[in-house]
């Protein structure tokens, strides 16, 4: 059932190679422009004011909505579909009812990493005596609040209800009528298949620039750093529509 999971994720992503593209777009826009005009703005020693961090916000979040509002989709129509069956999503579509579901999914997502959150912030003025035990805690409370944000925020789109995203209940009770041995294997190959991707993906980009380059610099080139950027954010279209398709079909075991 797990092979047939992720063999069933994998075709559902090949097959919605625009939708990668269109996704890869708008993450470039939400992280990279922001973090690139940001960086601009400190080197001319420009200081970050109300209206330009206004600006800088906008610029992350709107994209960002639209990316969850994708993915709620995607879970939505995956609830409905069969596995191991060449299936197809509408393309993605900039209005108000996929900025109103990504806002929904957004909310849930962030309260459930609000406790990883706090403790990084109650970390940051030890970040110089900072332990491998805090960085362990502060890692313990990011899984947990993976582990249990896929299945909630599945539950959430099933019955059109973001209550139903915190419903513990019947969140762990889904998890027992999976499986939790079955759901933990399929949480740590996705995980894995993330990790593992992008080391890949950055190994290779750098090689292939090495070589063909003179020499082997000490430091990435212009180039490099352009080709792992595009490579990072197209792998992340990749995984988010892979993620959503597998959560949504996990779900269905139950």
């Amino acid at each position: 059932m797990i092979f047939d999971i992720l063999k069933d994720a994998t075709e559902y992503t090949n097959n919605n190679k625009k939708s990668i593209i269109i996704l890869s777009v708008l993450y470039i826009i939400s992280i990279l422009i922001p973090v690139y005009m940001t960086h601009k703005l400190f080197i001319n020693g420009i200081m970050l004011s109300i209206p330009l961090l206004t600006c800088l916000f906008c610029i992350f979040i709107i994209p960002l909505l639209f990316i969850e509002g994708y993915s709620y989709h995607i879970i939505k129509e995956s609830l409905n579909g069969t596995i191991n069956i060449s299936e197809k999503i509408p393309p993605i579509k900039l209005n108000l009812k996929f900025l109103i579901n990504g806002i929904k999914l957004l909310i849930v997502t962030f309260i459930y990493f609000l406790p990883a959150i706090i403790a990084l912030i109650c970390e940051l003025p030890l970040y110089e005596t900072l332990t491998f035990q805090l960085f362990l805690i502060e890692l313990m409370l990011l899984l947990i609040g993976i582990f249990l944000c896929n299945i909630g925020s599945v539950n959430m789109i099933k019955n059109n209800s973001i209550i139903k995203a915190f419903d513990f209940k019947e969140i762990f009770l889904i998890i027992k009528e999976i499986g939790l041995s079955i759901y933990f294997k399929l949480f740590m190959v996705i995980l894995i298949v993330m990790l593992g991707s992008y080391m890949l993906i950055i190994f290779t980009v750098a090689l292939i620039t090495l070589i063909f380059t003179y020499g082997f610099p000490i430091e990435f080139s212009i180039l490099t750093k352009i080709l792992i950027l595009i490579a990072l954010f197209v792998l992340l279209g990749i995984y988010t529509i892979f993620k959503d398709r597998a959560i949504a079909s996990i779900y269905n075991l139950k």
